[in-house]
């Protein structure tokens, strides 16, 4: 189990990866949740490289196997 603190963010995998959600996750306090759609995030990822590169870092230290492709 993680405990995600503020900026945060969970669910890359499936947008970078095309695949099912892996996580679930429980709030133990009041927050708000933003949600990206997957053309949006390319979108994002495109018009931010630098942002790009820190959540492909992130995914591939949670997923060693995404390294490989």
């Amino acid at each position: 189990m993680t405990t995600l603190k503020e900026g945060d963010f969970f669910g890359e995998l499936a947008l970078l990866f095309i695949q099912p959600r892996t996580a679930s996750i429980r709030a133990v306090d009041y927050c708000d949740f933003y949600t990206l759609d997957k053309d949006t995030f390319a979108h994002v990822l495109a018009q931010y490289p630098e942002f790009a590169t820190h959540i492909k870092e992130k995914a591939d230290k949670r997923t060693p196997q995404t390294t490989q492709a």
